[in-house]
């Protein structure tokens, strides 16, 4: 699926379920639920619950972008136990998560290779990244993750795994923890 405009103010997030294969290339252009209060456990941009979506960007400058999410968890971006995401560019901003990972709460996979996170907030943990559980997956390859803030703790990640996880060659800075 290649955006050609803006999509604007949902009041369903993009739910995937059937164990299929998505490729989304926003290409410049925004997916914004613009939730200007918590939808509960309905409020995230974007939730998949198995098989994989991929997130392109063929604009120049990460200028597609992912925001406007407010949730419970995962404001921008939840992924269920049995569900890979992977980024390879554009924009996760302007999230919340009442909770945990104002961008993403990942129970899955997440494999990101360039991208931005930046400007989310959590009412508890993890700013940018919540990792939930210890089978969780997180590759994070060439991205920027700035500017993100959590009430708790972890400001930009709070990552529960125990496997071969990677965070290489990223920029991470002023995420802060109140």
């Amino acid at each position: 699926i290649q955006l050609t405009d803006n999509i604007r103010g949902s009041d369903d997030y993009l739910k995937l379920n059937r164990g299929i294969n998505v490729v989304i290339d926003l290409n410049g252009c925004t997916i914004d639920r613009n939730c200007t209060s918590n939808k509960g456990s309905d409020g995230h941009v974007i939730q998949i619950e198995n098989g994989s979506l991929t997130i392109n960007d063929s604009s120049t400058g990460n200028a597609g972008k992912i925001t406007g999410g407010y949730a419970n968890n995962g404001g921008g971006i939840y992924i269920k136990e049995d569900a890979t995401v992977t980024i390879n560019g554009g924009t996760i901003t302007t999230n919340h998560a009442d909770t945990d990972g104002g961008a993403i709460y990942c129970k899955g996979t997440l494999i990101m290779t360039g991208g931005v996170i930046q400007n989310n907030t959590a009412g508890d943990t993890a700013g940018a990244i919540y990792a939930a559980d210890e089978n969780s997956r997180i590759d994070i390859r060439n991205a920027s993750i700035n500017n993100n803030t959590s009430e708790n703790k972890g400001g930009a990640f709070n990552l529960h795994i125990s496997n071969d996880s990677v965070l290489d060659n990223c920029t991470i800075e002023n995420n802060t923890s109140t």
